[in-house]
């Protein structure tokens, strides 16, 4: 009899330890989220619907050392746990401390309006959960108004801590040992009489990865120093990839910490952090869009897709399969601080931006534009400069862009084979760059100017060109730049060399960001359509000379690389690079200055390749491109109109037909005051 017992028994513990795991909804199967996991076992799932949830059982949740999830079905911006705690009545989102452990799961919540004595959002104590997609905000504590650690290493991704407040750690307060983990999360706009952001008190040491802490009053951090790497720190911390820099939140006083385009945290992480990434940021997009993580909660990339030759604009656009059919459809469903990614085709339409501050930006390689009998692209409703229009064909239009009123951000761009470029009026100042003008019939630009451009008909502003820029084939529609080091060939989907480089290679801003293009490049981001792409042309890189193995310091594995070929000797193996020198003005020469008559400096370069050609020569002054001859026929020349009197330094670089670049010595000059 005992032994029959004995064996039921056992069999019940299989029958339990097996059963399937169970998902409890909230609030179909039961009317709180603390019921619901009262009721769980080990392994279950919490699913919460969108809503807000008040009151008993919805706050001072508590997780009773169970290993199960509890999450939101749609994200936190659509499920909130509102405390409603006050200094009467205390209340907080969550407490852990029964031991949990990383098997037991918060995800997707925003818990706000806590306040309690530690922790007004969470209070971790002893224990050590994983915290995914949370949103922390307007919960005030005297210790850690959005979270309290301690004695546990929890580990939080994705989560945003925002209008928090505490006398001591805003954000978060980390006590005792242990050492909780942040990957991609953001502080900003908590307060504290200490440590606005976090404060550690001794023997704890977070590690926080690809985080931004931005505008947290007093200070970011206080107390024991954190480990931090690949993240955006207000007034800087010593680590790996970390920064000093505006993040350009979309708009952080309304509570939208999203990244605007040309945000320093974009593609700024690193892809190997302690823990692995999430898949997704809060909002679900990809967490690696671009290649590289972000900085941060949210990560920079489309909200919106079209594809001119597979969507339809009775989709949804939310993701590529299902896709609007025009660039249009996007931009009426799009809101602030949202991007639109636009797939190759030949897009028959005039688009108007309607004012709104959003990217349209070409998806893999550049989408066409083309309204033959009006304007491709109109910015007329007072657009500023988060309203981008980048990496896009515009061509066979009456006017490629129209501008009335606005002040857009319009960046690689290829203008070609048009009535006219861009005119811009009433006021309008439209930001320029990395864009190449050419075979439009009346002219480039109207109004506006543009920097680090190719423009045919001449455009003063650095870094600008007016030389042929050597498409592929236009007359067939094929814009990509030549270049000897690998040009990409959509027809076949394949990467093959030309007999020439165009001399917009490596020619746009110096500041841009040009990871994204193929290697081999040389540093810099291409100007057109394709540049910052992973489809701009290929060229050689510049590498300090004694950089043996080419990873961009020079160390002791260097010297070592050197060491094994000492002495040696293999004939024809190397491209020579070219030789150049300015020959007028010489060094230290003046010239006079009345700046209502600006005078024409032209600059001479000498310049010669020992084992093949010359292609071209850029002119700087002051490491400013100020002009570039490709024939040199006539000598290596170009005219130069400086801006302002004062000093100058002029040099000149060549370009061999093998991509080599040489810099010849800087050239003094004075260009004096104006005449009395």
């Amino acid at each position: 009899m005992k032994r029959l017992i004995i064996l039921n028994f056992i069999v019940l513990l299989i029958i339990v330890s097996s059963a399937p795991a169970a998902t409890r909804l909230v609030p179909d199967e039961y009317p709180t989220i603390q019921a619901a996991i009262d009721d769980c076992n080990d392994g279950d799932v919490v699913a919460v619907a969108d809503g807000t949830y008040t009151g008993g059982g919805n706050r001072d949740i508590d997780f009773l050392g169970k290993a199960i999830t509890v999450r939101s079905e749609n994200g936190p911006e659509n499920c909130i746990i509102d405390c409603n705690g006050t200094a009467n009545k205390s209340h907080r989102g969550f407490y852990f401390h029964n031991n949990e452990d990383l098997n037991s799961v918060l995800d997707g919540f925003t818990i706000k309006n806590g306040y309690d004595h530690k922790g007004a959002g969470i209070c971790c104590y002893g224990s050590s959960p994983r915290i995914d997609n949370c949103i922390f905000s307007r919960n005030s504590a005297e210790y850690g108004g959005g979270m309290l650690n301690h004695s546990g290493n929890p580990i939080l991704t994705n989560c945003r801590f925002s209008g928090n407040s505490a006398r001591y750690g805003g954000g978060m307060l980390n006590h005792l040992p242990g050492s909780p983990v942040l990957i991609n999360c953001t502080f900003s706009k908590n307060s504290a009489e200490y440590g606005g952001g976090i404060i550690n008190e001794a023997w704890r040491t977070p590690t926080l990865t690809n985080c931004i802490l931005w505008g947290d009053s007093p200070e970011e951090i206080f107390g024991h120093p954190p480990v931090i790497t690949y993240c955006n720190v207000q007034g800087g911390w010593s680590g790996e990839g970390n920064i000093d820099a505006d993040p350009l939140f979309v708009d952080a006083n309304n509570g939208d910490y999203r990244l605007r385009y040309g945000s320093p945290c974009i593609d700024a992480g690193t892809n190997n952090p302690p823990v692995d990434l999430p898949e997704t940021d809060p909002d679900g997009k990809p967490r690696i869009a671009n290649g590289i993580v972000d900085m941060g909660a949210c990560e920079f990339g489309p909200d919106w897709y079209v594809d001119g030759v597979n969507g339809d604009d009775n989709n949804d656009g939310l993701s590529p399969e299902t896709a609007f059919a025009t660039i249009q459809k996007g931009i009426d469903s799009a809101e602030i601080g949202e991007t639109i990614s636009v797939y190759p085709a030949v897009y028959h339409e005039t688009i108007d931006f309607l004012g709104k501050a959003i990217t349209v930006q070409s998806a893999e390689d550049a989408a066409v534009l083309q309204a033959q009998d009006y304007f491709a692209v109109l910015f007329c409703n007072g657009e500023g400069p988060d309203s981008v229009l980048k990496n896009f064909i515009i061509r066979n239009s009456f006017m490629a862009i129209y501008i009335e009123n606005g002040s857009p951000t319009i960046s690689n761009v290829t203008i070609a084979d048009n009535g006219f470029g861009i005119a811009a009026y009433t006021g309008s100042h439209p930001n320029i760059s990395n864009s190449i003008f050419w075979n439009n019939i009346f002219g480039d630009l109207f109004g506006c100017q543009a920097t680090y451009s190719c423009v045919q008909n001449g455009c003063l502003g650095p870094g600008n060109l007016d030389i042929d820029p050597r498409f592929t084939e236009p007359e067939s529609g094929d814009y990509h730049l030549q270049s000897k080091h690998g040009r990409y060939w959509p027809q076949y989907d394949i990467w093959i060399l030309d007999e020439a480089f165009s001399p917009c290679i490596d020619g746009g801003d110096p500041n841009a960001f040009y990871s994204n293009e193929p290697m081999p490049n040389g540093g810099r981001v291409n100007m057109g359509a394709y540049g910052g792409t992973a489809y701009a042309s290929m060229k050689e890189m510049r590498w300090l000379h004694s950089d043996t193995n080419h990873d961009g310091w020079v160390n002791l594995i260097d010297f070592a690389m050197i060491a094994l070929d000492w002495l040696k000797y293999e004939p024809g193996t190397s491209n020579l690079p070219p030789e150049v020198s300015i020959i007028y003005p010489e060094d230290g020469t003046e010239f006079e200055y009345d700046y209502r008559e600006p005078i024409l400096i032209e600059i001479e370069a000498d310049a010669l390749d020992p084992d093949g050609s010359v292609e071209w020569v850029e002119f700087l002054a002051d490491g400013e491109i100020i002009g570039e001859d490709n024939n040199g026929v006539d000598g290596w020349t170009t005219d130069w109109q400086p801006s302002r009197y004062g000093y100058y330094s002029l040099t000149a670089e060549a370009t061999d037909d093998d991509g080599a670049t040489t810099t010849s010595q800087a050239v003094e000059i004075r260009v004096g005051g104006p005449s009395r």
